[in-house]
């Protein structure tokens, strides 16, 4: 008996170890990814299409240290990440017409289009009500599938990944922009010479 103990921790260490290779696999690919992506135009199908990837590797990721984090049971698990699943798909779809509500709205603006100014401007109010209320919908929903304890563990990892996330994202972007200035100010003073 004290064998199926051990063996059953032994295997739960082993799979929280092949997640973390995982989101560390996962993580370095996406950095190397985005420094890539970075001078593409989001007008660009190529750059929707690998944007699309990006983020459901971030989504993976995020579950995956979602799962660790709350350590939850399997059936527990299964629930949780299905409805949260649902949730983040339908407001990743929300985010994506606001966007293209929002680009509309530009080219309206700039063609002086009155009608399709206002048009577009309520659209996007309806818009913005549905986000925060799918956000609302999704906060209720994983209450009522996570006891008091995990929530609350939920409600702080959601807030750390995002700090993380962004803060590295924008790490990222800020050693480029140091190493494209340095460039151009090495070769400004050459030109100089």
């Amino acid at each position: 008996m004290r064998t199926t103990v051990v063996q059953h921790r032994i295997t739960k260490m082993l799979v929280r170890i092949g997640i973390i290779a995982l989101v560390v696999t996962f993580s370095s690919n996406f950095n190397i990814a985005y420094s890539q992506d970075s001078n593409k135009t989001r007008g660009d199908k190529k750059y929707e299409h690998r944007s699309t990837k990006k983020k459901e590797r971030v989504d993976i990721i995020k579950q995956l240290k979602m799962l660790e984090a709350l350590n939850l049971d399997e059936s527990k698990s299964a629930t949780f990440i299905a409805k949260l699943s649902n949730f983040d798909k339908r407001i990743s779809e929300n985010r994506k017409s606001n966007f293209e509500a929002n680009r509309s709205l530009c080219e309206a603006i700039t063609n002086n289009n009155k009608q399709e100014m206002i048009k577009l401007a309520n659209q996007i109010v309806v818009l913005q009500d549905e986000f925060g209320k799918l956000n609302s919908d999704k906060t209720k929903e994983i209450k009522g599938v996570l006891n008091e304890e995990e929530f609350a563990k939920y409600v702080h990892f959601e807030n750390k990944f995002m700090r993380e996330f962004f803060g590295t994202k924008m790490e990222g972007k800020n050693k480029n922009a140091k190493k494209n200035k340095g460039k151009k100010s090495k070769s400004k003073k050459q030109r100089s010479n």
